[in-house]
């Protein structure tokens, strides 16, 4: 393909739809790492390497930007660029004023990313205020020095003396070469050195081309055309060129570094030498029949790599996961029914296609499960603008980063957050004066905690505040005529915290658009309920405010632990699973006239499931048989009659009546046929009810 005739490569004329997905998803990750990076730059964190990071993402998406024909953004990214290659030759920080107008930046370039990903084009026009502000920024950071991005002195001397590195010209365009030599055109090498680290090496290829064409006529270059646009390189170009202009070595050196990833670039000039060999990778082979082989190999390796991408609607991922779920049952049932063979072969055969099954369902699962870090690092840029607009102090500490999220919630779960944290901020967090009274620290904390139960993923948004104030919150359903006051007055604690999801409660005097506690929760509930969960709150008085949301894991094929509870089967989720023991006498203690048992140096609350769900305890004779469950940082320990083992089983979520069963976590079908009820440990330990003064985990 001839790139010089502009099919291949410019603008518009890029194959962007082969390109778009990766670039968007890139692009995106790329935003979300600029955030966090100024955020820690403006924390006073190892400023310098916060600036080199921050200057090479503002150059990786200028270069992605006109790599994609997106011109308008690969000029506001390079005129982010240049303030922040002015910054690092300051001595002095930023100005607050810099650092928010970077903020700002990031905004506007995700708001951007959004209508490309919608529109798949760039707005007719990006803020001209914010445009003109980052080119006087930058003007007033940089003085006449122009650019940080300014190609250095010493790569612009066309005269330098040719390294041994240089490939050697090919026999066929020595011809070329005499000819534009003696046509009085400046004849050299132009050397291009690609950031390893880049995305979309063949396209920043064809860019590099399409830069240094624009200058000069390129009149061989290696590697082969065809290898640099399937990305086929080892992030070094050669272009041997011929320009008339006095200033052609300067010019293309210019050209070249105006692509973003271009790490280094220089003109060498002409010298007629020749090399007894030649480096692997540095000429092509002359043979044509050797080079269509490396080109065909490199092709296919590339279009491999493009092609290992596919958009599969979710329905089809749910149908996959389904007949996952079957497998199993019918892995488990063909185990019962040959469960006293003595055939090896079969037996290996059966191991087999549990693994398979296993396998299967383990990687099914993980293509819509995504880490909990994706969904917790959006929060701390919201955290910091909360902050300087309401004045308080905050900071932002999260848990639990590993653990997995449907991705087809991600959107949903981060709109409720955001009412959350909001609502924390804003109504939680006490002022600094009162803070100061109450001898906390000035700043106030908002944690974001994840874990899973197994059956549930639980986010956790809690606050060091002043807690929920109950009398505020009756009084203010009083006033408006929701409930008489004698009523009110008999409300627990746990029934005053319902009223806050009540569409328009809010006990705040001031209405803003982040003030008071009831403002957004009523969303927040219809979120997760929409999602199949639930929330819940707890409070105390001048510690602070948990609201948890509970959410179904999605997960077909659980790993169980199979117990039995007078005639029943249940199945306890292996991941909140810790130990089953035989407890003795001696191994027990009672604390606020309860029986509670000594795990590693912690009191574990027992419940006894016998006699919870059927008026018939398990715990009689000893040695009593406990698992030992842990729920995020506590434990319960659950007595039962037997503990059959491990298996895994298809979940069938509640439905119908049963959706009311709040320990009730779903139902699967043994092998045997029998159905076995699913458990939530977490409501076992929500039953235990332990008394204060002693928490499930902690050390007694």
């Amino acid at each position: 393909m001839d790139w010089r005739d502009g099919t291949a490569a410019g603008g518009e004329n890029v194959e962007t739809d082969r390109y778009l997905t990766l670039f968007l998803d890139e692009a995106s990750d790329l935003i979300q790492a600029f955030g966090d990076a100024l955020l820690r730059y403006e924390r006073g964190e190892e400023r310098d390497g916060q600036l080199a990071e921050l200057f090479r993402i503002a150059h990786s998406l200028k270069g992605m930007s006109a790599t994609m024909g997106f011109h308008a953004l690969a000029d506001a990214t390079h005129r982010m660029e240049d303030i922040l290659g002015a910054l690092r030759g300051q001595a002095v920080p930023a100005s607050p004023e810099v650092i928010d107008l970077l903020f700002r930046s990031a905004d506007v370039l995700e708001q951007t990313l959004a209508h490309v990903r919608a529109t798949g084009r760039e707005p007719d026009a990006l803020p001209g205020d914010w445009l003109a502000l980052l080119t006087q920024t930058s003007q007033r950071l940089a003085g006449a020095e122009g650019s940080a991005c300014a190609v250095p002195s010493d790569k612009r001397d066309g005269a330098r003396e040719v390294a041994d590195d240089v490939p050697m010209c090919p026999d066929e365009a020595q011809g070329v070469v005499a000819a534009a030599q003696e046509a009085g055109m400046t004849v050299g090498w132009v050397k291009v050195t690609i950031d390893p680290a880049c995305q979309l090496k063949g396209a920043r290829a064809v860019l590099v081309h399409r830069a240094v064409s624009g200058v000069a006529e390129v009149l061989h270059c290696v590697p082969a055309a065809e290898r640099m646009e399937n990305g086929d390189y080892d992030d070094t170009l050669w272009f041997l060129v011929a320009a008339g202009e006095d200033d052609a070595a300067e010019r293309l050196v210019t050209a070249a570094s105006s692509v973003a990833e271009v790490s280094h670039a220089e003109f060498r000039a002409w010298a007629n030498r020749q090399r007894e060999s030649s480096s692997p990778g540095d000429t092509p082979s002359s043979s044509p029949t050797s080079d269509g082989v490396v080109a065909s190999t490199a092709g296919t390796s590339a279009q491999a790599v493009r092609d290992q991408w596919l958009r599969v609607s979710v329905d089809k991922v749910d149908a996959l996961m389904q007949w996952c779920g079957e497998l199993v049952i019918q892995r488990n049932r063909l185990a019962t029914l040959l469960a006293d063979t003595d055939d090896e072969d079969v037996r290996s055969v059966l191991d087999r296609v549990g693994h398979i099954a296993q396998a299967l369902q383990e990687t099914v699962n993980s293509l819509r499960m995504v880490r909990a870090e994706v969904l917790f690092r959006r929060f701390p840029r919201m955290v910091r603008d909360l902050s300087r607009q309401l004045q308080k102090p905050l900071e932002l500490e999260w848990y639990g980063v590993e653990t997995e999220l449907d991705r087809t919630v991600i959107d949903d779960v981060f709109e409720a957050l955001v009412h959350l944290i909001r609502n924390a901020a804003d109504h939680g967090i006490e002022p600094l004066d009162q803070r100061r009274a109450r001898g906390k620290p000035e700043a106030g904390r908002i944690t974001l905690r994840a874990y899973s139960t197994g059956q549930h993923v639980r986010i956790e948004v809690q606050d060091d505040g002043g807690g929920i104030d109950v009398e505020a919150v009756r009084r203010r359903a009083v006033e408006r005529g929701w409930l008489d006051p004698v009523a009110a007055a008999r409300m627990s604690p746990e029934e005053t915290y319902e009223l806050l999801f009540q569409p328009g409660f809010s006990t705040a005097q001031v209405v803003s658009d982040v003030s008071g506690r009831g403002v957004g929760l009523d969303a927040v509930r219809e979120r997760v309920m929409a999602l199949g969960g639930r929330v819940d709150v707890q409070s105390e008085p001048g510690r602070g405010t948990l609201f948890r949301i509970h959410l179904p894991s999605n997960r077909t094929v659980l790993s169980v632990l199979l117990v039995h509870i007078r005639s029943q089967v249940y199945a306890l989720p292996l991941t909140s699973v810790e130990e089953a023991v035989l407890a003795g006498v001696e191994d027990l203690q009672t604390v606020h006239g309860r029986h509670v048992y000594r795990f590693k140096d912690a009191l574990v609350p027992i419940v006894d499931m016998g006699l919870w769900l059927y008026d018939a305890p398990s715990c009689q004779a000893y040695p009593w048989r406990l698992v030992i469950c842990r729920v995020g940082d506590r434990q319960v320990a659950l007595a039962v009659d037997r503990v059959l083992g491990q298996q895994e089983v298809a979940n069938h979520p509640n439905a119908g009546y049963l959706a009311g069963i709040d320990w009730l976590a779903g139902l699967t079908t043994l092998g045997d046929g029998s159905v076995a009820f699913i458990v939530d440990p977490e409501a076992c330990l929500q039953h235990a009810r332990v008394p204060s003064g002693v928490r499930g985990g902690e050390n007694g």
